[in-house]
C-alpha cells in the first residue's frame, strides 16, 4: 500500500509545508473538495422564503456547514417540532437537488491533486454530513467517483460529525490504524472528528471557516492553498 513521506515536524502557515505521515487520506467534501457554499446558502434562503420563515441568518447558515441538516435548521429556527423539522430537511433536499449541479464547482486544482494522490497508491475516503443521494450525483458530475475507496455519509452512521464514528468506519473498512490517517477538512467539526478518532488533522482555509477558527481547533497542519496541501502530502 502506498503512503506519504514522514514529516519533519509539522507545517507552517502561509509557507511551504512538509509531508505528513499518512497511509489514508480522509477528506471532507463541502468546502474542502467542492465549493458548495453558494448553493447551500441559496437553498436555505429559498426554503425560508417558501415556508414563510422570514429572514435566513446567512452567516449562521454558513457557519453551520458541515453539520447535519436537522442540526443546522435547529440552529436557524430554534427548537422545532420533529415533524416540522423533518419537513424542512425534506424541502431543503428538494431545492438543493434542483440547484446543485448548476451552482457547485470543484475548487481549482483539486481534481489534479486527487490524480496525483491516486498515483501514490494510497487510498482516499470521504466523510461527509451530506446524504448519499445528494453526494453521489456531484461526485459523478465532477468525474471523481473512482478517486475514493470508501465514502461514508450522514445516513451511514448513528453519530454524525464531530463524533469520530465516520473515521473509525473508514479505517476499519480499509484495515488502517487511525494513527496513520490524515483527516482533511475546512471546519472545526472535521478537525474535532479526526482528533477524537486519534488521526492527524489538516485544516484548509479556502472553505467555510477561517484560519483563526481552524487554528483554535488545534489542527496539526493548516494550509491556505491546494498547492500547499500538495506539498504537505509530498505530491507537489
Amino acid at each position: 500500500m502506498g503512503g506519504f513521506g514522514p514529516s519533519a515536524g509539522g507545517s507552517g502557515h502561509n509557507g511551504r509545508v512538509v509531508a505528513a505521515p499518512a497511509e489514508l487520506l480522509v477528506w471532507d467534501f463541502d468546502g474542502t473538495i467542492a465549493d458548495t457554499r453558494r448553493v447551500i446558502v441559496n437553498t436555505f434562503t429559498q426554503v425560508f422564503a417558501e415556508r414563510g420563515l422570514g429572514h435566513c441568518d446567512v452567516a449562521l447558515a454558513q457557519a453551520s456547514i458541515g453539520l447535519p441538516l436537522a442540526q443546522t435548521f435547529t440552529r436557524l429556527v430554534g427548537q422545532t417540532e420533529p415533524g416540522e423539522l423533518a419537513a424542512l430537511v425534506a424541502h431543503y433536499r428538494e431545492v438543493f437537488a434542483v440547484r446543485v449541479l448548476a451552482e457547485a464547482v470543484l475548487f481549482d486544482g483539486i481534481a489534479t491533486l486527487l490524480d496525483s494522490v491516486a498515483g501514490t497508491g494510497a487510498p482516499c475516503a470521504i466523510t461527509t454530513s451530506r446524504g448519499r443521494a445528494s453526494l453521489e450525483p456531484m461526485l459523478e458530475s465532477f468525474g471523481i467517483t473512482d478517486r475514493f475507496a470508501v465514502v461514508v455519509c450522514d445516513d451511514d452512521v448513528t453519530n454524525p460529525k464531530p463524533h469520530p464514528e465516520m473515521v473509525h468506519r473508514v479505517a476499519d473498512r480499509l484495515a488502517i490504524p487511525t494513527e496513520r490517517v490524515l483527516v482533511i477538512g475546512d471546519t472545526t467539526f472535521d478537525l474535532a472528528m479526526g482528533r477524537s478518532a486519534g488521526a492527524a488533522t489538516c485544516g484548509v482555509t479556502w472553505g467555510n471557516q477561517s484560519a483563526v477558527e481552524l487554528g483554535a481547533a488545534s489542527a496539526d497542519h493548516l494550509v491556505d492553498t491546494v498547492a500547499q496541501l500538495a506539498d504537505l502530502l509530498g505530491v507537489g
